[in-house]
């Protein structure tokens, strides 16, 4: 290990621990009882050498194509990177899953004002 990467290793580190929990933090918000995650990658991503591998499985997808960090993101890349298409599209069938399993919360019903919260000014019922 060169010593670049022994002083970048406690920064990557670091960082991974902070992204780790930003997404914690985020499955908390969004309240998800679903741990479904991806994780979409390119073969060009500056902290590859860095990452560890992981299988692919229906509940977390991994693709990696032969881009950068993103590249997927733009539609336009898929039109000239036939491997950038390729996730793209293993990326939109998984959310085209996803989005047919899932169900809506069942609606909470309407709550009533209790009298006791109603007052009744000329002829007008307010509510406190």
């Amino acid at each position: 290990m060169s010593s670049l990467h022994l002083c970048l290793l406690p920064w990557l580190q670091a960082l991974q621990t902070l992204t780790n929990r930003t997404m914690a933090g985020m499955s908390a918000l969004t309240d998800s009882s679903s741990q479904t995650d991806s994780v979409i990658h390119g073969e060009k991503r500056q902290f590859r050498q860095t990452g560890v591998d992981v299988a692919s499985t229906l509940e977390q997808p991994i693709a990696i194509g032969d881009g950068f960090h993103c590249s997927d993101l733009i539609t336009d890349n898929g039109l000239v990177d036939t491997t950038v298409l390729a996730v793209q599209t293993k990326a939109l069938t998984f959310m085209k899953t996803w989005l047919a399993e899932w169900q809506a919360p069942p609606a909470s019903p309407k709550r009533d004002v209790p009298q006791s919260r109603k007052v009744e000014i000329n002829s007008r019922v307010f509510r406190a």
